[in-house]
């Protein structure tokens, strides 16, 4: 953003030494110092792609104060740094910015409000079933972007379901189909775009479920009134 390149060499190691402790203190509370420093960071060079960050995390100026940060705005100025789009734009294409989305965050039952949806981190591989937890505010693994593709994305992954079955599964996001598109209504029922065939070889609408033990969700022939297949899930629309 502000002068200088970045080159790849192939075939090169880069390593990060780490000490066996910090040669400055973090004070009492090490957690706070991180995320402090991690919202100046945002403050002062992610520009309105900030907004992004507050979403996933929970955190806002308001309920943490983050100093004075002037000094940095000013060197930032004074270097004439480009904008953060520009770097989203021009050094990293490929991360997935969720402009435009219909909805951003976790995903509650209605049946059980203190349940999410939970999708495990990329080193577990792709293709497993998610989960059923705990909520916990500014857990990444709770939280879900409805694209405006129709994808629920979480980073790279997307959840997908298998026609003709209950099963609902984690994919990588690049190349799926219309398995993998879903709209969440007006009834708090998230469904798939395209009408499902049941294993008898019908159509039917089908619905996002959470189990009986609730521990797991799959899908099931849609129930009007059936409390389990009601999710709470915020409505938040970014443009550019």
């Amino acid at each position: 953003m502000c002068g200088g390149r970045l080159e790849i060499i192939p075939c090169s190691h880069v390593a990060h030494l780490f000490r066996k402790s910090f040669p400055y203190n973090w004070g009492r509370n090490s957690a706070l110092t991180h995320i402090r420093n991690c919202m100046r960071v945002a403050e002062v060079w992610m520009d309105e792609y900030r907004h992004f960050y507050y979403d996933r995390t929970g955190l806002t100026p308001d309920k943490v104060k983050i100093g004075d940060i002037s000094a940095q705005r000013s060197l930032r100025k004074s270097l004439q740094c480009r904008s953060f789009h520009w770097y989203v734009q021009e050094v990293y294409p490929t991360l997935f910015v969720p402009f435009n989305a219909s909805a951003m965050g976790p995903i509650s039952s209605q049946a059980a409000p203190n349940l999410c949806l939970q999708m495990e981190s990329h080193s577990s591989g792709w293709g497993q079933e998610p989960s059923i937890k705990q909520c916990h505010p500014g857990d990444n693994k709770q939280y879900f972007v409805l694209t405006s593709k129709g994808q629920i994305r979480r980073d790279e992954e997307c959840l997908a379901y298998i026609s003709g079955s209950e099963k609902i599964t984690t994919q990588w996001c690049d190349g799926l189909g219309d398995t993998a598109l879903w709209i969440y209504t007006e009834a708090n029922t998230i469904e798939p775009v395209h009408i499902m065939i049941t294993k008898d070889g019908n159509t039917r609408r089908h619905c996002m479920t959470l189990s009986s033990d609730k521990t797991s969700v799959y899908m099931r022939p849609c129930k009007r009134r059936d409390p389990r297949q009601k999710w709470t899930w915020s409505r938040k629309y970014h443009t550019r």
